[in-house]
């Protein structure tokens, strides 16, 4: 997401000219960098306390993702419904997640 080649130090100081009071356009011109990458900087950086976007671990397809959890919940299910009623809980290394991951 966004070009890599500008820097954080370069975000960073666009958005302190903002925040000092100049005006977006001039920023934008003297930078060499559009408005709206300014204003996605500006939420970044609100909403993380970093202009860099946070690399979430979590990634690939949504489709993907939500087919290998439901396929995993069902397993869970599927191995002792009691379970989930809390009457016998299971044993360490009983149910394999993903990756070979016990649980």
């Amino acid at each position: 997401m966004g070009c890599p080649l500008i820097s954080s130090d370069m975000k960073e100081c666009a958005l302190h000219l903002w925040q000092s009071g100049w005006v977006r356009q001039d920023i934008c011109t003297a930078l060499c960098i559009s408005q709206a990458s300014l204003y996605r900087w500006a939420h970044i950086l609100d909403e993380f306390s970093s202009v860099v976007w946070p690399h979430f671990l979590l990634q690939g397809c949504p489709r993907l993702i939500g087919l290998a959890a439901m396929t995993a919940i069902r397993e869970m299910s599927s191995l002792q419904s009691s379970w989930y009623s809390g009457r016998n809980p299971p044993e360490s290394g009983q149910f394999r997640g993903f990756r070979g991951m016990e649980f």
